[in-house]
């Protein structure tokens, strides 16, 4: 990628500019050129409709087979398969060309496809442990049983819900609003809907500092920040806006 243009005035002319060409000279492997002016759905897009594939193949499994662990597996042991034989990307694009990329709104298409497969997955889960509303289907007859099954059952389903969260987080930085409310529906399912607000308002602005309770100093035990963002940031939320 070339320097700015106020970078290489000011670089010393005795040290060489690192660009796309110096990189790719150095590792072809790891950095060469894509020359594409515009994002082609099935070249650019499509991959990212990987994660809602996985989820879909290990709910089908699950129905099937009654063990949500199985279609887990497969994913751990064959995404990175998949991905270095299929999905294995060493191209950058140019940097004229990045503009046209980040304003393709082809790339919509996929975070709020999983959004929308997630939320429905949601339901269904909901629904499977109800026991007040049980629908007359086949699809709900296999509930875990087990806590060792239950347990297997919630990390898999949370997985893809955190994945789900991160597809949120990109959109909750959109400036329209309807792409921050879309961005804000996987955070409402598990009761952090403040991110949108805290997100935007709180952690761009205090980052790194004590304001920011999100931030946590080096060496605090990963469970304690868990905790105390979660508190902090409705507290830094209510205080702000109340």
């Amino acid at each position: 990628m070339p320097l700015p243009a106020k970078d290489i005035k000011n670089q010393d002319d005795s040290l060489p500019a690192i660009n796309n060409d110096y990189v790719s000279t150095v590792s072809s492997k790891i950095v060469k050129m894509d020359p594409s002016k515009e994002p082609e759905f099935i070249k650019d897009v499509l991959r990212y409709f990987e994660p809602l594939a996985l989820m879909i193949a290990i709910h089908v499994t699950f129905w099937y087979t009654g063990n949500i662990v199985t279609g887990a597996w497969l994913m751990y042991i064959g995404t990175p398969i998949y991905n270095y034989f299929v999905l294995y990307d060493s191209y950058n694009i140019e940097r004229k060309n990045e503009k046209a990329f980040m304003n393709s709104k082809m790339f919509y298409w996929p975070m709020y496809a999983y959004e929308f497969g997630q939320t429905i997955s949601w339901i269904y889960c909901m629904a499977l442990f109800s026991t007040e509303y049980k629908p007359d289907h086949w699809i709900f007859e296999n509930a875990p049983e087990s806590w060792v099954h239950y347990i297997m059952f919630c990390f898999v389903i949370g997985f893809f819900g955190a994945l789900s969260s991160l597809a949120g987080h990109e959109l909750v930085h959109h400036k329209h609003w309807m792409h921050k409310l879309g961005g804000n529906i996987p955070y409402m399912q598990f009761c952090y809907s403040h991110f949108w607000d805290e997100h935007t308002k709180g952690h761009h602005k205090y980052i790194a500092t004590p304001e920011d309770p999100v931030c946590h100093d080096l060496g605090v035990n990963c469970y304690v920040g868990i905790a105390s963002a979660a508190i902090g940031t409705h507290t830094s939320s209510w205080t702000r806006e109340v």
